[in-house]
């Protein structure tokens, strides 16, 4: 397998935090916390050097798999330049932003894991969202169900469907991070969350139901 200039660039972007580990090292507890609850409470905890080393080698991992995956796909011509570019930047972006943050939330610096997370999800969302409805079916980005796979009006038609609700979610998720969280916020981030992913899905199936119908009457 050749090994791309643009792998190796995004595998280093994917280590860099790293870096950030090793200056942050002697703050940093014997156990990190790695998840916050929806008030910025810390309610999971990793050891030390696990959070410093283990968790930047193991984004690499994921993103080696993802962009192998991305560059030997058969059918990539299907997905916008765009899409390719964030199927193969993902994992580095997340590592190079959310790994340093939690390292700096960890060492003691006075930072709002939630309302930051939330905002750059919901930039996230309303980027992908986008560039949703512009890709024709394929094995890598978009919901790859049996009958979007088979049926490209059904994938365009569900895609330009969930383009729009991610959008709206992303927007959601910017507004709520400007907000005091509570349990009650919480839930929302939830619920919008269970209906960008799903909403399409039902969008389509019923969609799948009424073609079938249309064409046995």
């Amino acid at each position: 397998m050749k090994i791309s200039k643009r792998m190796v660039l995004s595998s280093i972007v994917c280590v860099l935090p790293l870096v950030v580990s090793a200056l942050l090292y002697r703050q940093l507890p014997n156990q990190m916390p790695i998840h916050w609850n929806s008030v910025g409470e810390a309610n999971g905890f990793i050891g030390k050097n696990i959070g410093a080393w283990g968790i930047p080698l193991f984004m690499l991992a994921i993103h080696l798999v993802v962009a192998i995956k991305t560059e030997n796909d058969k059918s990539k011509q299907h997905l916008s330049v765009i899409t390719k570019g964030l199927c193969f930047w993902a994992v580095p972006l997340a590592s190079v932003i959310f790994v340093p943050l939690s390292l700096f939330k960890a060492a003691g610096y006075g930072l709002n894991i939630t309302k930051i997370v939330l905002a750059i999800v919901g930039v996230l969302f309303i980027v992908a969202g986008n560039y949703l409805p512009k890709n024709q079916p394929n094995s890598i980005a978009g919901y790859k169900l049996p009958w979007t796979k088979s049926n490209p009006d059904n994938w365009n038609k569900t895609h330009r469907f969930a383009g729009a609700i991610w959008v709206i979610c992303g927007f959601v998720y910017i507004i709520i991070s400007f907000i005091p969280l509570d349990n009650g916020l919480a839930g929302l981030t939830i619920l919008a969350t269970i209906i960008a992913l799903l909403a399409p899905i039902i969008y389509s199936y019923i969609g799948e139901k009424v073609d079938s119908q249309n064409k046995s009457a």
